[in-house]
């Protein structure tokens, strides 16, 4: 679900960004699961927001 919206949010950006997001996706969720799995608590809470 939150992936999809990261997705919605990148092709609203133009043609390069969402290229640039095609190309860093697998990268960018293998670092996020990766910080998750060793601590889920690792970042700030989200106060607000749609994320």
């Amino acid at each position: 679900m939150c992936l999809d919206k990261i997705q919605h949010f990148f092709s609203d950006q133009g043609e390069e960004t969402l290229n640039w997001w095609y190309a860093k996706e697998d990268e960018i969720i293998d670092y996020i699961d990766d910080k998750l799995s060793s601590n889920p608590f690792i970042g700030q809470a989200v106060e607000s927001g749609s994320f």
